[in-house]
């Protein structure tokens, strides 16, 4: 089982990972700002999955990824 501390840590990280895409925007480093813009949106779809599981999916495919989240809404 995850701790909460552990939850809000990738939370955080996903967050900083959008920050650092707008940074990249504002520079016009769109190569690098794709990349990061795609880890943050795993990273955040990851922290949802975990805050409500505390689970942490295996997979770095973003629609596999909302797959499980929906998943997981519809289960509600």
């Amino acid at each position: 089982m995850v701790r909460r501390n552990e939850i809000e840590i990738i939370k955080r990280r996903a967050l900083r990972m959008l920050e650092s895409t707008k940074y990249h925007l504002s520079k016009g480093d769109y190569d690098l700002a794709s990349f990061m813009a795609e880890q943050a949106t795993q990273l955040f779809i990851k922290y949802k999955i975990l805050d409500k599981t505390s689970e942490m999916p295996r997979t770095h495919v973003v629609r596999r990824l909302l797959s499980i989240l929906k998943e997981i809404q519809e289960e509600k």
